[in-house]
């Protein structure tokens, strides 16, 4: 029987002295590790300046460009981004420079066909009430979305790929006004339908 994978993730705040007196602005010092039920651990560190965690404009792709590096799946973005920023939030008020964060992704396998029913049916219960609050876009409304030409004026970068949108090049705009490769927002919005950047749901 294969197993079902569940994600987890947990962030808090660290404890460390500043030694950070000398920069310019706050930033976070992010240790980023995974831990699976095949005691594998991955580890990252990132070096993210604090306001592009706290504004909600730059925080949504920071975190999900960390995730990827940590190779989680595209449909549990959504949950740990909330996770991560809400822990970012609480260092508003701290004046130190350097502000430790841990970050601990969980992924777990089961192949359990013991559960009750009565496990089984909350299970899924709380996985449809999670999952229905960051489904895909349907396909109509991904087809719909306004496509546009790149010129010298105008372009941009894909924060999806990270990767320039080439002069010339027919993009997607999202209704929020956000510019996107073609192809990479919709292999996204086919598994969230929300704007990586501003959260704008379509």
């Amino acid at each position: 029987m294969p197993a079902d994978t569940t994600y987890q993730c947990e962030a808090w705040l660290g404890e460390a002295e500043d030694m950070g007196d000398s920069l310019p602005e706050a930033v976070f010092l992010i240790q980023m590790y995974c831990t699976s039920s095949a005691d594998v651990t991955i580890l990252q560190e990132f070096r993210v300046k604090r306001e592009h965690l706290t504004h909600d404009t730059s925080s949504w792709s920071t975190i999900t460009n960390m995730l990827s590096e940590m190779n989680m799946p595209l449909y549990v973005h959504p949950i740990m981004i909330q996770k991560i920023a809400e822990c970012a939030q609480e260092s508003r008020n701290m004046e130190r420079k350097v502000i430790p964060m841990i970050v601990h992704l969980k992924t777990i396998q089961s192949t359990n066909i013991n559960t009750s029913f009565d496990e089984a049916g909350a299970s899924l219960e709380s996985f449809n009430s999670q999952r229905s609050r960051f489904v895909g876009a349907c396909w109509a409304a991904i087809e719909a979305l306004e496509k546009v030409m790149i010129n010298k004026d105008s372009s941009k970068q894909c924060v999806i790929c990270l990767e320039d949108i080439s002069i010339g090049v027919e993009a997607t705009r999202m209704p929020c006004s956000h510019i996107y490769h073609a192809s990479c927002i919709s292999n996204w919005l086919e598994k969230s339908n929300f704007c990586p950047l501003c959260r704008f749901q379509i």
